[in-house]
């Protein structure tokens, strides 16, 4: 008995959306944080006993900013290739469809391929309008950002890929069986 497995390829959606907030939620969040670290770097002449604010800041906070900082590049690049490894993954744990339904996968495919298009015009227009976000997210939030304004293009590869994957067959290895007499 065969069983049909659900459309893999529909999460394509999902992941075009996922991607399109994780880069922008981060990178705005990047842009606030740096904001925030240069204030508070540029605080001068605030002592408190002998302690300086802006020494003092340089050496606690400031550190954990610019580690943050550097790190969430990292988070927003790993989040988006996690969620294409899960596609993947389960297209290949799912059980195998009927393979008649390629055709419906492929239109699913060019459907997220045009909202991806879509989506990654949004961003080019949404960084290009203010010269502070297109300093963040070209220089600084760099892999994410490239990331999403190529998004038509990763979306069609994951597509096809999930697709393969799903209806491809697999050959399992069968348990070596000894027969005793």
């Amino acid at each position: 008995m065969e069983s049909k497995g659900g459309f893999v390829t529909i999460t394509l959606f999902f992941f075009v959306f996922f991607a399109l907030m994780v880069v922008f939620i981060l990178g705005i969040g990047f842009y606030g944080f740096e904001i925030a670290d240069t204030l508070m770097g540029d605080i001068s002449g605030l002592n408190i006993g002998n302690t300086s604010f802006e020494e003092t800041y340089d050496e606690t906070l400031g550190l954990g900013f610019q580690s943050f900082l550097n790190s969430l590049t990292w988070m927003a690049t790993l989040l988006i290739f996690g969620m294409m490894f899960v596609m993947m993954l389960v297209g290949f744990l799912i059980p195998k469809g009927n393979r008649m339904l390629v055709v419906l996968d492929i239109f699913i495919i060019v459907g997220a391929f045009i909202v991806a298009v879509y989506i990654s015009n949004a961003f080019d227009s949404f960084i290009n309008i203010n010269e502070d976000f297109l300093n963040v997210y070209s220089e600084d939030f760099n892999t994410p950002s490239t990331l999403l304004l190529r998004l038509p293009i990763i979306t069609t590869i994951v597509g096809i890929l999930i697709m393969l994957i799903t209806y491809l067959p697999f050959k399992k290895k069968e348990p070596v069986v000894s027969e005793f007499n």
